[in-house]
């Protein structure tokens, strides 16, 4: 199945954002030693909200909260502080995902639109990582760092995905993650509004003995994490997918990665 993705970069246009990007200065990500805390890593699927109190509790007993993508707005009016914010899109509409605490870890890939690190300068930790992608980029960081001297972030084309190969690399084994939905949930895609998702085609899915309605996107994202744990991008790192979607349905119940469509 095609899917059709829209609002992304072209290849140039990443490569023009890393070359820019990595001259700003900040500090690189580098791999560190296992860590014992525990990390909540919060999604933007439509089983984040109804969990904000299991998150506050968590984050109360020691765990560290980190947000990607638009769910540090939602954790904020709530009144839970990230610890933590992992951003990656490519388009400009980047820096409004930021949610204004000077004191947050802020990981911004080096193929981000500039303006995001431009609009930082009021932050105390920003923090540059490079995700693998087109053509092209290792070329442009070993130009600039050295062969050797960055590491290469792998993963799946969605930020959540590749946010769980960027803990494992900063050392964070224990990963709890929520609103990774893969799916519609009372006809809701998000836990708040995101225009760019609304009027999509929906598919009926059937994984196991369970039923779900996806988006292809969707379809694509669980897709993706199955092959991202098949081919050990996410490392050692234990995780403990929350909700009802179709990926913590098939951890949960052992289900193989087929999909069926009708």
């Amino acid at each position: 199945m095609g899917i059709k993705r829209t609002l992304r970069p072209s290849e140039e246009q990443v490569r023009r954002n890393v070359h820019k990007n990595i001259r700003f200065g900040v500090e690189q990500v580098n791999f560190h030693m296992p860590q014992s805390t525990p990390i909540v890593l919060c999604a933007g699927g439509p089983s984040l909200k109804p969990n904000i109190e299991t998150i506050r509790q968590q984050q109360i007993e020691g765990a560290e909260v980190i947000c990607v993508g638009n769910a540090g707005h939602l954790l904020a009016g709530y009144g839970i502080k990230p610890n933590g914010h992992i951003l990656m899109d490519g388009m400009d509409r980047n820096k409004t995902f930021v949610v204004p605490i000077p004191d947050t870890r802020y990981f911004v890939a080096s193929q981000c639109d500039p303006s995001v690190i431009r609009s930082m300068k009021v932050h105390n930790h920003v923090y540059i990582w490079h995700a693998s992608g087109p053509p092209g980029i290792r070329e442009i960081l070993d130009k600039h760092y050295g062969p050797g001297n960055y590491w290469l972030i792998p993963g799946g084309s969605y930020i959540s995905l590749r946010a769980i190969a960027l803990l494992h690399v900063l050392g964070y084994k224990w990963i709890h993650i929520y609103g990774l939905d893969s799916c519609l949930m009372e006809d809701e895609h998000h836990s708040y509004l995101q225009p760019d998702a609304d009027g999509q085609t929906v598919e009926d899915v059937t994984v196991g003995d369970r039923d779900f309605r996806c988006t292809y996107w969707m379809l694509d994202q669980a897709t993706q994490f199955l092959e991202s744990i098949q081919n050990g991008l996410f490392g050692s790192a234990q995780l403990a997918v929350h909700g009802d979607g179709p990926i913590s349905y098939m951890l949960k119940s052992g289900h193989g990665p087929t999909w069926r469509l009708f």
